[in-house]
């Protein structure tokens, strides 16, 4: 009995040490509550950092804004929009947003679903849109749980056929063969095509282009004019970044 004690003692000790050496010594000085952020951006050397990152070889450019206390503090653009051109990045460039457009997504989903228009927790099949999971899982598969990517397809199932150039609904009908990670619903599996089935959904819901409801619900209220969901917005700008 003796010895089980001493033992937890020392593991008690080891463990008591590395909590305060975490601490000591892992720490770099970050602030942990907002209130201590006051006056600790060192924007000098923040340029400096990124002016080094756009230098880098699997670099091309980039732009960055800083909002602190609801205002815009700093504003840097480095490198190229257009490596080939050699068009340089401007505070005007429009960079593709890719994936980040899903919490838009996301975020329009919530919002009608808090104004009670809109049932997540409805099987996906309930709605006229053209994805088709293996064992007919779109009829059980909620829509909460398309946009949590539960589909249980592999990862980034047939994406390539996207990018071969093929239409997405054709391909969403195709994905009823794909293979299966995990049963749908019990797992988490990143997708791109079966997700896009919710711009269906929700021009039916909303009797809208998603793009433009996205667009009248957040960009335009928040000031974003040059903000545009899909890609001819992106290219029929004046600038924007040639990846």
């Amino acid at each position: 009995m003796l010895r089980i004690f001493k033992i937890g003692i020392v593991v008690a000790t080891l463990l008591l040490l590395a909590w305060v050496g975490f601490h000591l010594f892992s720490s770099d000085g970050t602030p942990d509550e907002p209130s201590e952020w006051e006056g600790r951006v060192d924007y000098e050397a923040l340029d400096q950092q990124l002016a080094a990152l756009s230098k880098r070889p699997e670099m091309a450019g980039l732009a960055v804004a800083v909002v602190e206390d609801g205002e815009v503090r700093f504003i840097r653009s480095y490198g190229f929009a257009d490596y080939s051109t050699g068009a340089r990045v401007t505070p005007e460039t429009l960079f593709r947003w890719a994936s980040v457009s899903k919490t838009a997504t996301g975020m329009l989903a919530a919002t009608r679903a808090e104004e009670g228009r809109l049932d997540l927790e409805r099987p996906v099949a309930s709605w006229q849109n053209s994805l088709r999971l293996p064992e007919a899982a779109e009829n059980r598969l909620s829509l909460a749980q398309l946009l949590s990517h539960q589909t249980g397809l592999t990862k980034n199932a047939y994406d390539e056929r996207l990018e071969d150039g093929q239409d997405p609904q054709a391909i969403r009908a195709r994905l009823a063969s794909a293979p299966l990670q995990c049963p749908p619903g019990s797992c988490h599996t990143y997708q791109n095509i079966a997700f896009d089935a919710v711009s269906e959904i929700f021009e039916l819901d909303l009797r809208q282009p998603m793009s433009d409801a996205i667009q009248t619900r957040f960009f335009r209220p928040l000031g974003m004019d040059s903000a545009q969901y899909g890609m001819a917005g992106l290219t029929s700008a004046k600038e924007w970044a040639r990846p």
